[in-house]
């Protein structure tokens, strides 16, 4: 069978010596197709509406502890991992992709829980932890919050004009399971608040940090 001109590009990545042809593969390199191919139906039948971006591919190996496909969304900046093990003699498959595509529901699930204590606030999450089928860009806001384990996650906030987080706002962000790490960015300038980007904002303001992990009493200030 053929490769693909895809499959091709990223298996240089692998080895410099391209082949057109699956049967003209070497053994290691077969296996290295096997694993990118295994990948790609994984996040197909994850994300059958999603329009991806491969980047680069490094195959699990005798040597190395996993192997790692990354990739992007076509509108974003940041890059994702495909996390690529071997379990029972089978490839297993988790990925972070997901962050990007419920980051503006959780985002404004966040804002709507503390516009009673900060009424002019945005939010930008990044989420860590790498997940298999179990969460998805199609994942309601509760399967979300009440994953176990917990997903990692680090939030932004941006306020204007310059706010803390008062015990009685931590709280509520407890209740509703906003758990992770936050960075306060306050700005005295609302025209950068109201249309600046993240990276203008992060760049411009005074930053406070802020941490609420499931279990404690009382986030940290700092």
């Amino acid at each position: 069978m053929e490769l693909s001109s895809l499959e091709k590009q990223l298996l240089q990545s692998v080895d410099a010596d391209s082949r057109n042809d699956e049967e003209e593969l070497r053994r290691y390199q077969k296996e290295a197709l096997k694993q990118l191919r295994g990948a790609f139906r994984y996040m197909q039948e994850k994300y059958p509406d999603t329009e991806i971006r491969w980047r680069l591919f490094d195959p699990l190996t005798r040597i190395t502890e996993r192997g790692v496909l990354i990739c992007s969304l076509p509108d974003h900046t940041s890059f994702h991992k495909i996390n690529i093990l071997l379990r029972q003699n089978e490839y297993v498959y988790s990925d972070t992709l997901y962050g990007d595509l419920i980051r503006d529901r959780y985002d404004e699930a966040v804002c709507a829980c503390l516009k009673e204590f900060i009424p002019n606030i945005r939010a930008y999450t990044v989420f860590y932890t790498s997940c298999g089928s179990e969460i998805s860009g199609r994942s309601s806001l509760s399967e979300i919050i009440s994953h176990v384990p917990l997903l990692v996650r680090h939030t932004d906030l941006f306020v204007c004009p310059p706010a803390g987080i008062t015990a009685e706002a931590a709280d509520a962000l407890r209740k509703e399971g906003f758990f992770g790490a936050y960075s306060i960015y306050s700005t005295e300038d609302r025209e950068l608040f109201e249309h600046g980007s993240y990276e203008q904002l992060r760049a411009s303001s005074i930053r406070s940090n802020f941490n609420l992990f499931e279990g404690l009493k009382e986030g940290t200030a700092s």
